[in-house]
């Protein structure tokens, strides 16, 4: 089972990304999960989907974001209920920054801010590449 996480290094804050099953029932290739984003107050656990070239998108620009080429990264896979930007606070401290909405109540939504170290998106960035490769050897 692959898991991806963001997890903040005082793991007061984790956003967790598993349970993926590939779609390849239609024309478009996307992986289904289960997203949970939670810290000391709230807890939001729901089943998403990415395009598989979003994920790898997500990957190539995360790279790119530590080797601080780019300095904002957004994320917001396939329905868009949920999404994620990244960007540097300062040489050292990354701001995440992101919501997540139910589509069914549009006022129904939830706003969260944190602050990451490179080091904890360095895993973020390892454990996406390593599910990536096994999808790749899987698919072919």
């Amino acid at each position: 089972m692959s898991n991806i996480s963001i997890i903040n290094s005082d793991r007061s804050f984790a956003i967790r990304f598993f349970n993926f099953k590939y779609n390849d029932d239609s024309d478009y290739n996307y992986f289904q999960y289960k997203l949970c984003i939670e810290n000391a107050t709230f807890k939001v656990s729901t089943d998403t989907y990415s395009f598989v070239d979003e994920l790898y998108r997500f990957r190539e620009n995360l790279i790119s974001f530590l080797r601080k080429e780019i300095k904002i990264i957004h994320f917001a896979p396939l329905e868009g209920m949920w999404q994620i930007k990244l960007s540097w606070r300062d040489a050292e401290i990354i701001s995440l920054e992101g919501g997540i909405s139910d589509i069914e109540n549009i006022r129904s939504s939830l706003e969260f801010h944190v602050f990451l170290s490179i080091r904890d998106l360095l895993k973020t960035a390892k454990e996406l590449g390593d599910f990536l490769l096994l999808y790749n050897k899987k698919s072919i």
